[in-house]
């Protein structure tokens, strides 16, 4: 890709990843990326990904510390209803895990908190399904449209590749003052030379 192309792709990916479109007209000499200081800096974006992930297998696994959830009964209170606040027991497997700072690889360290020697993004799924149930059933009733297309092409970006368009410009009467005065002067001269030189050929 060359840089060139980097505004333009940069905002098909967030217009076919996240449906947003740029407020106003973006061209390729724009560097819209750089405003995020993650992109500058180049620090990488993959520490949001895991964190939101690792988030919520914590808080369910201090939920069941905390005797607040059962996995084998979670309808009886759902993990969004569990508040871990003053539990000594989730304080305590958050302390040992914290303890182990960065003496230990990150699975043996979230493996003394979960249980679990991975990543598992089934909390969070959890967490937000009754969210989710909801939201079906509005959008159902509400008949809203749901998703974007990702046939809009965001044509600041593609017309702005295209040669700048030639502009006529038509010369104003200073203009025509000026040329008028040159052409006249450009004639005086030709007579002069003319005359000079049948004066020389009478004097040969």
């Amino acid at each position: 890709m060359k840089p060139s192309d980097y505004n333009c792709r940069y905002w098909k990916l967030r217009q076919d990843l996240q449906g947003i479109a740029p407020p106003v007209d973006r061209v390729e000499k724009d560097f819209d990326a750089g405003a995020k200081y993650h992109v500058i800096a180049d620090v990488p974006y993959i520490r949001y990904f895991v964190s939101f992930i690792i988030q919520f297998q914590f808080h369910k696994a201090m939920c069941i510390k905390a005797g607040q959830y059962d996995p084998e009964n979670p309808g009886a209170k759902p993990l969004h209803h569990c508040d871990v606040y003053q539990s000594t027991e989730a304080g305590n497997v958050m302390g040992e895990m914290l303890r182990m700072g960065s003496s230990k690889q990150w699975q043996d360290t979230i493996e003394v908190m979960t249980g679990q020697r991975e990543m598992d993004a089934r909390p969070l799924l959890e967490y937000f399904q009754p969210l989710y149930d909801w939201l079906v059933e509005e959008n159902k009733r509400t008949g809203a449209d749901i998703g974007w297309s990702n046939t809009h092409t965001i044509n600041s970006c593609h017309n702005a590749l295209q040669p700048e368009p030639t502009v006529e410009v038509k010369p104003t009467d200073d203009d025509c003052h000026y040329h008028f005065k040159e052409e006249i002067k450009v004639t005086v001269m030709k007579k002069e030379e003319e005359e000079e030189k049948e004066e020389v050929e009478r004097t040969m």
